[in-house]
């Protein structure tokens, strides 16, 4: 019985350890949780479906328009800051910046996110704004340290296309990418 109980103790601290980043929905699982009390095959079963069922979800696949790209962060940042208007966008740098001594873009060293505070956190959610990332977090086939100017990720193609048209009229060596993200927990 003491088994059943950690084991349910496990799986609870599990499903709440990871929050979900605002504005997406959580992953939710829809395992009985009762089930996992009464019968060990019965268990063994929903851990390995749950196991899969959250690796699966942990992946969304976004449509990113990219502006452009290079290894300054000052060329682009400029480019970004001078674009704005333009393309009637905002930036969301989401508090990161880029620190030189590290040649690293990052939150700064008090984030409230003590894990990531003074380190690269990507922008993984659907967003309509302008920001620097670092490319290979949509395209693994990037060099590392390529960044790139992102003009919006989108979960709809209709909605990306639109976006994807208002962009290219501004900036016509613009692209867009389909990118498989992962939006699972970081933690």
């Amino acid at each position: 019985m003491k088994k059943h109980y950690f084991i349910f103790l496990l799986l609870a601290t599990f499903c709440f350890s990871c929050g979900h980043p605002s504005g997406q929905p959580a992953i939710k699982d829809t395992t009985a949780v009762v089930s996992l009390a009464t019968d060990t095959s019965v268990q063994k079963s929903l851990t390995d479906t749950s196991l899969n069922f959250n690796e699966e979800e942990a992946y969304a696949n976004y449509e990113v328009i990219v502006i452009d790209t290079d290894n300054s962060y000052q060329l682009l940042n400029q480019k970004m800051f001078s674009l704005k208007d333009k393309l009637g966008m905002t930036i969301d740098s989401m508090g990161r910046y880029y620190n030189k001594q590290k040649d690293l873009i990052v939150l700064p060293d008090n984030d409230e996110d003590e894990m990531y505070a003074g380190e690269y956190f990507p922008r993984r959610e659907l967003s309509k704004t302008l920001s620097l990332e670092y490319m290979n977090q949509y395209s693994p086939s990037s060099k590392p340290k390529t960044i790139g100017i992102i003009a919006g990720i989108y979960a709809n193609a209709l909605e990306a296309d639109s976006a994807f048209v208002a962009v290219k009229q501004v900036v016509p060596k613009a692209f867009k990418l389909q990118s498989k993200i992962y939006i699972g927990c970081m933690h």
